[in-house]
């Protein structure tokens, strides 16, 4: 009976784990859509006390801002509930250029109505071991960033390249990059460098975070000496096959 006992209390105490990250998950996520619905309640009411179209339109212009930020906040809510419940994901061979120029041409509209330069670098043909979807997501979640904290006419590179025995995907930008002490706390959920600039949620990075620790992946994040930040993603490459 040992063995069987030993299991039970295994799993009692994965589901103990489980629990409590979904508690606390809950709480977290209740404290920060309290800030979006006060802001849009005194905006609301601001539109309503308005005594002049200039004042009401200012009013309404700013509940669109708090209306975008929210809706981001729940997508953001529901995607880190739904990879947080992930114990493993099935890994295949993916061709990682072809999945980087989808996610390029998807974002490629806010590069160019902020005038910036987004360009992809590197060999063409490398596969790494990965689930597509979850690798989209991941991409998406640094380049946005890297896109909305870059200023106008900036740059934002993605290279790609074999590093040993993994595939290595730098993504620079131009932007003012991260204060040092706050770089160890990035991929905390819900931490801002900046909460009162941008419209950011702080779930982007706990994100990655979480999508690379499901794909066996490593991240570094660093300021580049030049100015700008520079995130490194180190993917598997799939097993040669034995001769």
């Amino acid at each position: 009976l040992t063995p069987l006992t030993n299991e039970i209390n295994r799993l009692m105490h994965a589901l103990a784990d489980t629990i409590e990250r979904e508690k606390q998950f809950t709480n977290e996520a209740a404290h920060e859509l309290r800030t979006p619905l006060a802001v849009l309640r005194i905006h609301s009411e601001n539109a309503l006390a308005a005594e002049d179209n200039a004042s009401r339109e200012q009013a309404l212009q700013k509940m669109l801002l708090a209306l975008d930020r929210s809706d981001r906040l729940l997508r953001q809510l529901l995607t880190q509930a739904r990879i947080d419940s992930q114990q493993g994901v099935t890994l295949t061979e993916l061709n990682l250029n072809q999945l980087l120029q989808g996610t390029l041409a998807t974002l490629a509209p806010i590069a160019l109505k902020k005038d910036q330069q987004l360009s992809l670098e590197g060999a063409e043909q490398l596969t790494v071991m990965g689930q597509a979807t979850l690798l989209d997501l991941m991409f998406s979640n640094l380049i946005d960033n890297a896109l909305r904290y870059t200023p106008a006419r900036g740059e934002i590179a993605v290279e790609v390249r074999h590093e040993g025995k993994r595939v290595r995907v730098d993504i620079r930008d131009t932007g003012p990059g991260i204060p040092t002490a706050a770089l160890p706390r990035l991929c905390e959920r819900f931490f801002r460098v900046n909460p009162q600039q941008g419209d950011g949620v702080g779930l982007g990075m706990a994100i990655v975070s979480r999508i690379a620790q499901l794909h066996g992946a490593d991240l570094d994040i660093h300021n580049r000496p030049e100015g700008g930040l520079e995130v490194s993603v180190l993917l598997p490459v799939p097993p040669r096959p034995s001769s």
